[in-house]
């Protein structure tokens, strides 16, 4: 029979001894762990690849390129309007890409392998993604080729052959040529490379030619073949009186002409700043990047600029003005005649003193006016004038409008931004329509009106005693004012109407003096007091004449007195 109690248990390992083997072993377990761990994650990464599908953006790129190399190897495309074309089109790529990625994900979502099983996936390949990050690059590019040719004209001279403009030296020389101007002939200018200045300051009846010849050559003999090819040449081609300067590699030609200040003028500059002063004839210029500057110009003046940091500056014209392309900022005062600005313009715009009709048309705005006895000034977000002529349209948006002392009907359209317009008498319609912007109309107060005001979303308010209604997401005011008149019409949305009493001074109902156009005067050689001895004739046609007539005749004495005309071909 056993013993009670049971003998103990025989001694076990002892604890303190093996505490080695116990790190020993924790150490294999996580080991194991982790190769675990690791062989589950590339289990999982393995089951994912298996799941992918390739997109067929893929195919259809190299499908599109593989069309498009085979066109060219045959001769049915040509390499610069193909570069054209896809500078203008190439986000196209990108977007049919997407459209079709997007596509392959909405059947992902609607097919299944079977229950409980994860989906297919249409995945787009690492190879694939640089593609498009390439044509998208190359299309960034292209669209500063222009035909494959400008930006190379722009940033590195005439061509990529040679380093000249690098690695060589520059090498300036001058010479001056002249050409008899034919009577009623046109001056055609054309340089290719250069500046171009121009007055009309020539009193002998010649074109007159100084040019400042820069040329980037290793060589002093390849200088000076260069400078040989750049030299103004002188042709006539019907009535027009041709100055052509040839275009060489890395080399430039400016030019300072002086015409008779009565000959009409056109000019065709590439590269290089344009100057036109002085003359009594229309003028023409096309400028492709280079700034502008006309001034005292008795004659209409057509610019065409194609560069987004053109400068642009004209005053002092007696007849129309026209500006059309890309360009930056603007500057035009005292026209006498229309002012028309189409295109898209990248600075500010600042318009003063034109007696005729102003137009400014871009992508964003169309602005239109009978005169502007003020200024007008257009900016990224900002449209302010003052001393308007009606009538006046505005279309725009995303802009800041402040019209003041505008005489006339007036008729504006903006969203996204604030209007306040202050009408001067003679007061005309007025319809103001905005969205998302609150709007301030200033009104003469004595004047009679007829009034049609609606804000949703927004207070209105009126210094005229008329009753506003409306509940609290939409408010309206109609009534007479006075002994009534024009209507004026007010529509905003998101935003308050106030109608105030103005005090604005009126718009002179007679346009104000002509600019006067100051040009230089005249060599010293020709006295301009030349004519005075024959002021005191005048008197004497009148003082033998006691008839009844003479006191009429004593009155246009004055008038043929010519001093005053003669000695100022300073003004006009």
């Amino acid at each position: 029979m056993s013993s009670y109690p049971p003998p103990p248990p025989p001694p076990g390992p002892r604890y303190a001894q093996s505490a080695a083997y116990d790190r020993r072993a924790w150490k294999m377990q996580r080991r194991m762990a982790k190769a675990q761990a690791q062989a589950m994650r590339a289990q999982l990464r393995m089951q994912r690849r298996s799941l992918r599908r390739g997109s067929i953006v893929g195919p259809l790129i190299l499908l599109a390129l593989g069309v498009v190399l085979l066109l060219d190897q045959t001769g049915r495309l040509s390499w610069p309007q193909t570069l054209e074309w896809y500078a203008r089109w190439w986000p196209a790529v990108l977007i049919v890409a997407g459209v079709i990625l997007l596509a392959e994900w909405l059947l992902d979502q609607q097919r299944r392998e079977g229950p409980g099983q994860p989906r297919t996936t249409h995945v787009l390949g690492a190879g694939m993604v640089l593609l498009l990050i390439l044509l998208a690059c190359v299309g960034w590019s292209a669209r500063w080729t222009e035909s494959g040719t400008a930006w190379k004209d722009r940033y590195f001279g005439h061509d990529l052959g040679g380093l000249d403009r690098v690695f060589g030296e520059s090498h300036e020389s001058d010479d001056a040529v002249s050409a008899s101007f034919p009577q009623g002939a046109t001056l055609v200018v054309h340089d290719p490379w250069g500046a171009v200045t121009v007055t009309g300051t020539s009193d002998d009846g010649q074109v007159h030619v100084s040019v400042h010849k820069e040329v980037y050559a290793w060589r002093d003999s390849d200088a000076e073949a260069r400078e040989q090819q750049m030299q103004p040449t002188f042709s006539t081609q019907g009535s027009n009186l041709m100055l052509d300067v040839r275009g060489v590699e890395q080399g430039q030609a400016d030019l300072t002409i002086e015409m008779p200040r009565t000959g009409a003028l056109s000019v065709s500059a590439d590269h290089g700043d344009v100057h036109v002063s002085e003359l009594h004839a229309p003028v023409t210029i096309a400028a492709r990047f280079g700034d502008l500057d006309v001034s005292g110009i008795d004659g209409s003046v057509m610019a065409h600029v194609n560069n987004d940091d053109s400068s642009i500056t004209v005053r002092s014209v007696t007849g129309p003005f026209t500006l059309a392309g890309r360009a930056g900022d603007i500057s035009v005062s005292n026209i006498n005649g229309a002012v028309m600005l189409q295109g898209d313009f990248f600075g500010a715009t600042h318009v003063e003193q034109v007696e005729g009709p102003v137009r400014f048309e871009t992508s964003r705005t169309r602005f239109a006016t009978a005169r502007v006895d003020g200024e007008l000034d257009v900016e990224s977000g900002d449209l302010q004038a003052n001393q308007l002529l009606g009538p006046v349209t505005l279309t725009t948006h995303d802009r800041t409008i402040e019209l003041d002392d505008v005489a006339g009907p007036v008729q504006v359209s903006n969203r996204n931004g604030a209007v306040s317009v202050t009408s001067a008498a003679p007061l005309g319609p007025v319809d103001i329509t905005n969205q998302h912007g609150s709007v301030d109309l200033g009104v003469p107060g004595n004047s009679g009106f007829v009034v049609d005001a609606q804000a949703r979303n927004g207070d209105l308010e009126n210094d005229f005693d008329l009753q506003t209604q409306g509940d609290d997401d939409q408010h309206w005011l109609s009534g007479t004012v006075g002994s009534g008149g024009p209507k004026v019409r007010v529509v905003t949305s998101d935003g308050d109407i106030t109608i105030r009493k103005s005090i604005e001074a009126p718009v002179p109902p007679t346009p104000p003096a002509p600019p006067k156009i100051t040009v230089k005067p005249r060599a010293p050689e020709k006295p301009v007091a030349a004519p005075r001895p024959k002021a005191p004739r005048a008197p004497k046609v009148a003082q033998p004449s006691t008839a009844p007539g003479a006191a009429a005749a004593s009155a246009k004495a004055p008038r043929v007195a010519p001093a005053p005309q003669a000695a100022g071909p300073a003004t006009l």
